[in-house]
């Protein structure tokens, strides 16, 4: 599908891999100009595998790959410095993804602290720092889950972290509208990352818990990443100029199941 999102200019973080890694490289087949964040190298991660990255790669031409601690405002401001000096680059698209993965350690407030800055703290720094470079009519999508509709035990961090997103999603919608930024949330389920994959693979209790979990799913599967990706391009682009403030989920419809068929005799 074609979002119209060529020539455009997108900031991605969390972009080396896993779901970051698939908007990154859906922008950049729709002809986007990417600034992706991420802590980890390129080399040898999940996005360089994807963009098969060569001098001859036409997309790799679009990527400005940029190292760095979204929630570190002085490093994000390095990164974009060039860009307020000059003017020479107006940014179309923010995309607040990245985060931390899995269920309390522990519960205390070093762990509080740090699920915050990797969810709150980062999505806060990003779009203080973006929205002042944005064109009209840009658009921020900052990354969700399903555990802000229903949680797993021991996920009270992780989940306040993303609650805490969701309220910088409607306050920044709000505030950001006379600017024509809109700002939304897009919230997936379980989804088939190579990392995940990966575990399902390796450790035979995990990917019991996953059969479970698909069989309870409406649409019987887990969500596949360019399907996050899709819902991302979406809301980036024009076609969805009317929406702002919202949290779309993306589940295969586990949110909407009442509850598990095995618990239906015939």
């Amino acid at each position: 599908m074609d979002y119209e999102l060529e020539g455009k200019t997108v900031v991605v973080t969390g972009a080396a891999q896993g779901i970051g890694a698939e908007i990154t490289t859906s922008l950049l087949n729709q002809g986007a100009y990417v600034i992706a964040i991420d802590l980890k190298n390129l080399n040898d991660s999940e996005l360089e595998d994807k963009i098969e990255v060569s001098n001859h790669n036409t997309r790799f031409l679009n990527l400005n790959y940029q190292r760095g601690d979204a929630s570190d405002v002085d490093r994000m401001k390095q990164v974009f410095d060039s860009y307020y000096g000059d003017n020479t680059i107006s940014l179309d698209g923010l995309v607040n993804n990245v985060g931390l993965l899995g269920l309390d350690p522990e519960r205390n407030l070093e762990q509080w602290d740090r699920h915050m800055n990797a969810h709150a703290k980062t999505a806060y720094v990003m779009t203080e720092v973006c929205y002042p470079l944005m064109r009209k009519g840009g658009s921020i999508v900052n990354m969700g889950s399903i555990e802000l509709e229903m949680c797993a035990k021991n996920a009270v961090l992780y989940t306040a972290g993303k609650g805490a997103v969701l309220g910088l999603t409607i306050g920044y919608a709000v505030t950001l509208a006379d600017k024509g930024i809109r700002v939304n949330m897009v919230s997936p389920g379980n989804v088939n990352t190579n990392t995940n994959v990966k575990q399902y693979q390796d450790d035979p209790k995990t990917k019991e818990v996953i059969d479970k979990f698909e069989f309870r799913t409406p649409m019987k599967r887990s969500v596949e990443p360019k399907e996050v990706a899709n819902e991302v391009l979406f809301l980036l682009s024009n076609l969805s100029s009317g929406t702002t403030g919202q949290n779309r989920i993306v589940d295969c419809g586990y949110t909407k199941a009442l509850w598990d068929n095995a618990w239906i005799k015939e």
